[in-house]
Formats: structure tokens, sequence, C-alpha cells
């Protein structure tokens, strides 16, 4: 039996678990976008869409962004990570259509009803997800590996003892995430050496740190540049000990139809533009 579906977007798992997709929804009905390609229906590899589509795929295709959606659609499941939200996607949708996308370099899921002012209402799911980013070109921008070895190796402009353990932030994903909102963009690396743990934390306006814990001892926190990284993510972690918790799974959502996301759980809010 034909199974009809809204327009919208079948996610990459999706398509690879059914192979009756183009039986279930004519493929014009259907539009997916993953990072660096853009055409009817997406999976990882410009081969992967010749194998399933029979079409040539070209290098100026591949290079496209994957952030604009053309109207109309009726759902919008995002297979990137966006800030803030396109606004090509709230042109795209109706009132009360539905959007799901993820936030980028966060874990934070939004899904969100398309409202009658051109924004949408939602809320950040409690469960977590990442994407990678969209991008405008083949590739990501080379990161810059002077300030790397910088934080490695050198001594701080501040260097104090640390208030709690060493943290692999990477894998802490609300705490990620909330200091993501607090500083957008720093890059965190987590090494080892023997019983010592070491994180370290790079931003591109030039601010560094760097915590060493040998065993059981409290850190050593060595910080420079124009701001204390290791100081915003103490504040993040000095919030859930206040409130035993972050606020972030289940915070109110609304977008307003520039894109910029504002967060609200109790007292708490937070915007993200």
């Amino acid at each position: 039996m034909r199974q009809e579906l809204p327009r919208g977007d079948v996610p990459l798992a999706e398509v690879k678990r059914d192979a009756q997709t183009q039986q279930r929804v004519p493929f014009h009905d259907v539009t997916t976008q993953v990072v660096g390609v853009r055409v009817v229906i997406v999976l990882v590899t410009a081969q992967d869409v010749a194998d399933l589509l029979d079409i040539q795929v070209t290098d100026q295709e591949i290079a496209c962004s994957g952030s604009k959606v053309e109207a109309p659609v009726d759902r919008i499941v995002a297979m990137v990570s966006v800030r803030p939200v396109p606004t090509s996607w709230l042109a795209a949708l109706p009132a009360g259509g539905r959007l799901a996308t993820t936030i980028t370099n966060t874990s934070l899921i939004l899904t969100a009803t398309k409202t009658e002012d051109g924004g949408a209402i939602g809320r950040i799911e409690r469960d977590w997800a990442m994407f990678m980013p969209t991008r405008a070109g083949v590739d990501y921008p080379p990161r810059e590996r002077t300030l790397l070895e910088r934080a490695r190796t050198e001594d701080g402009e501040d260097v104090d003892p640390g208030r709690f353990p060493v943290l692999d932030v990477i894998e802490s994903r609300e705490g990620r995430s909330m200091l993501e909102l607090a500083a957008p963009d720093i890059e965190h690396h987590h090494e080892t050496d023997g019983d010592t743990r070491i994180a370290l934390m790079l931003h591109t306006d030039g601010s560094w740190a760097r915590a060493e814990q040998a065993g059981q001892a409290f850190p050593v926190v060595h910080q420079g540049g124009p701001r204390r990284l290791w100081d915003l993510l103490d504040e993040v972690r000095d919030h859930w000990l206040r409130h035993g918790q972050l606020p972030l799974y289940g915070a109110l959502a609304r977008v307003t139809p520039d894109g910029t996301i504002h967060l609200r759980r109790g007292t708490w809010n937070a915007v993200i533009g």
C-alpha cells in the first residue's frame, strides 16, 4: 500500500532503511539537506546520490550550502545544525507548519510550530543530538593551530588553582551547550598523560585556557587572552550545583521572524542569535 507523507524532509537513516522510499513518497515532494550537498534526496556522498537517483552531481552542487529551503513545505527536519534559524526556513513554512533542528555547536534539539507573525513557538526537547553546521564551501575553513600550541605550552597571564576537577567538555553535552550560549565557538580539547588530565579551551578572539590535574589533586588553571574561558565554564558548573540541573532541556523557545531564538525556563533566559 502506498503511504502518503506530508511534504518535507526524509532523514538519511529513513532513506537507507527503506528501499521502497521511491514508491512511498514522490521525489518532487521531498527535499533533504545535508552539509555540503543540496539535491532532491541527499545521502552522505555525491556517489550515494548518483547511485540512488541515477543522476550527475556537479562539484558546484556538492559545494552548495545546505541552509536554504524554498516554499512551500509543511515540515522541515534539518540534517544540519544552525544558529540562528534561517529566515528562509520560516518563510517556507505556513502557519502551523513544524520545524525540527539542532543548534550549532550544541546538543540542543529545537522543535517549533510556525506562528501567524512569521516566527515560531516551541521548546528544547528533553533529548540530545548533534549535527555538523552548514558551510559555504566544499570544506570548513582550516583551524589556526598557533593558539593551540600556545595553550599547550605557555604559562597563562592568570595562573590559579581550579575549583572543580578537569572536565572533558565535549562529552558533557548539556554543560557544553550551556557554555556555548554564554561564549559561542569555543574549541575544546581533552588529553591525558599518565594519570594527568589536561583540558584545553581556545577561541578565535585569542582567548585560551589550560587546566591540568594530576590524579585527585586540584587542577592548575592557566588562562590568557581577552577572556577567561575556564571561569566561564566554572559559572556553568556553579549553576548546576546551585540548582541541581541545567535549564536547557525542556526550556520554552520562541523564534522571532528574524530567526533569533529566545529561551526561557523559570527565571532563567537566554538568546541565541
